[in-house]
């Protein structure tokens, strides 16, 4: 009897759960049907995209490393963000931090990756091809190379660099050279 009842109290709460999603629905239907309303519905899907190497227009970032945009808009926010890196033998990324996460992939070559305020090889981790890396956001981290490397890095915009030294910038050290 008590097993019984159990049954019968899953078919109702699976027929509420059907009725109330039907209504739902109907609902939509109807205020897309009515003129001068708008129907709620989903973000419409990014379109396809396939890159390849010879693709990427790489610009000079810093000493050593240049930058290759890949896909998406780094600037807008919720935007998905890809662009390549690749690093000289020795260069060095000073210690920074991201207002986003930060996920790299090392494609080519030993890539390092450390945490903390003060750029101190002691502290790195090296990482051969296929490694990843994870920086959640705010985490101050530095980055370099041994040999010529080349990283993937994904994330989400505005995909900022926000030196923990801003002396450390690229861009400045350039305007002050000028």
């Amino acid at each position: 009897m008590i097993k019984n009842n159990f049954q019968k109290s899953k078919v109702v709460a699976v027929v509420m759960v059907c009725a109330v999603l039907g209504i739902s629905i109907a609902r939509g239907q109807e205020a897309a049907k009515k003129p001068g309303t708008k129907a709620k519905s989903a973000a419409a899907a990014p379109a396809a995209f396939i890159g390849t190497p010879d693709k990427i227009k790489w610009v000079q970032f810093a000493p050593g490393v240049e930058y290759g945009p890949v896909y998406g808009n780094c600037d807008q926010v919720g935007a998905p963000c890809v662009f390549q890196l690749r690093l000289a033998d020795g260069a060095k990324f000073p210690p920074h931090w991201h207002p986003v996460d930060e996920n790299v992939t090392v494609l080519s070559g030993t890539f390092m990756a450390g945490m903390g305020d003060k750029y101190d090889e002691s502290k790195m981790v090296t990482l051969a091809v296929g490694s990843y890396v994870f920086m959640p956001r705010r985490m101050h981290h530095f980055a370099g190379a041994k040999g010529a490397a080349l990283v993937e890095v994904t994330g989400v915009g505005p995909f900022k660099i926000n030196y923990v030294n801003p002396a450390d910038d690229p861009s400045k050290a350039a305007k002050s050279a000028d």
